[in-house]
């Protein structure tokens, strides 16, 4: 069964909804900001108005536009107020942004018929009910339908039909892929690489010279039109954090490692018994001479301790490279409350029972083979 995600823009956001608060300003330039550029409307853009530029150039550019302070918690009642709407026609649904969310409707034609065609009504009834124009995008991923929705501005519909994913974004510039900042589209324009299908055409461990195996592989599948991970339903994040500092001494590799394991064994214990799943993870060293040194992952949604650990391992790794004794390891992990659309059953039952065990005889009853090196 092929995935079937809706992207869905609200086009120029900022400025819809200062226009339709106020219609005087309906086809006039906008530019909304203080000390900086924060949005635009089209007709500002297209004078060469650009988010983050200075006000002075901007009214050098577009010296008709009007500008505006901003009224950003409205905006956010707006996106959270939109978010409900969405929420209630959709089993999964994610918050990209303040202005775009991503809907997931895999398995839904029973329910609604042809997709596109609810989709358009949906779009419709968005519209009715916000008075705010919207653009959308259906395909099979994320990144494609982003794709077709920003091909598609200032009020239009695409879809890319299963197996055509790959095609339609083969002409596409770099920029359309959603897992790729300025920085990597700068170092591969230098290699001559300028287009999304063009990245098809390089072997992976090139290209994981010049992004990193972990975003090469990421950018490989989007540009061949693949994507596995779950959509991300907007909730409120909690984190849980874990430390330990170390005895005085020589610390062997090994040895973090079997700390940094403990460590993510009761996070991960913590994380089942608040019902969460990690989305995020980030690894802090402290060093005794007092630096301090960190780095953060993204994460698929889990609750596992060995996939956790398996990570941070790689975190340990590219931190600690200096031939200075660690005094302190920390971990933190984002936590969001579990859906039970993306939960994994593998390895659940597994989880539970040991879980069962800790309850009833304590946590130190089952331990990792690793952990043991903390008791010498």
């Amino acid at each position: 069964m092929s995935r079937r995600i809706i992207h869905l823009d609200v086009d120029s956001f900022y400025a819809s909804i200062e226009r339709r608060e106020d219609p005087s300003l309906r086809k006039r330039p906008l530019v909304i900001g203080g000390k900086l550029v924060v949005a635009t409307s089209p007709e500002a853009y297209l004078a060469g108005v650009k988010s983050r530029q200075p006000p002075w150039l901007a009214k050098r550019l577009c010296p008709q536009a009007i500008f505006l302070p901003g009224n950003y918690p409205f905006y956010q009642e707006e996106s959270d107020r939109l978010y409900g709407l969405l929420s209630s026609l959709t089993p999964v649904l994610e918050r990209a942004s303040v202005d775009d969310f991503f809907l997931d409707l895999t398995g839904c034609e029973r329910l609604y018929g042809n997709l596109f065609s609810w989709a358009s009504k949906l779009k419709r009834m968005v519209e009715g009910e916000t008075s705010l124009p919207l653009s959308l995008g259906l395909a099979t991923t994320r990144t494609t339908a982003r794709a077709a929705t920003l091909l598609c501005k200032r009020g239009g519909m695409l879809e890319v039909l299963p197996r055509g994913e790959a095609e339609f974004l083969s002409p596409l510039p770099l920029g359309y892929l959603r897992g790729i900042g300025g920085r990597e589209i700068g170092r591969l324009e230098e290699l001559g690489i300028s287009r999304i299908g063009e990245i098809n055409l390089i072997p992976t461990p090139f290209l994981a010279q010049v992004l990193g195996e972990r975003k090469a592989e990421a950018i490989k599948g989007e540009a061949q039109g693949r994507e596995t991970g779950p959509l991300r339903p907007h909730a409120k994040k909690e984190t849980l954090d874990e430390k330990v500092i170390l005895e005085d001494g020589p610390t062997s590799h090994l040895l973090s490692q079997a700390h940094l394991s403990a460590l993510l064994e009761r996070v991960s214990y913590r994380l089942r018994q608040r019902g969460l799943w990690a989305i995020a993870l980030t690894l802090t060293l402290v060093y005794a001479d007092l630096q301090l040194t960190s780095s953060s992952i993204k994460l698929a949604p889990t609750d596992q301790g060995d996939q956790l650990y398996a990570l941070a391992k790689r975190l340990l790794q590219k931190l600690s490279s200096r031939r200075v004794r660690i005094r302190k390891l920390e971990v933190r992990v984002e936590g969001i409350p579990k859906q039970p659309e993306l939960f994994q059953e593998r390895k659940v039952k597994f989880y539970q029972g040991i879980d069962r065990v800790r309850r009833r005889f304590g946590y130190s009853t089952l331990l990792r083979a690793n952990n043991l090196l903390l008791r010498e």
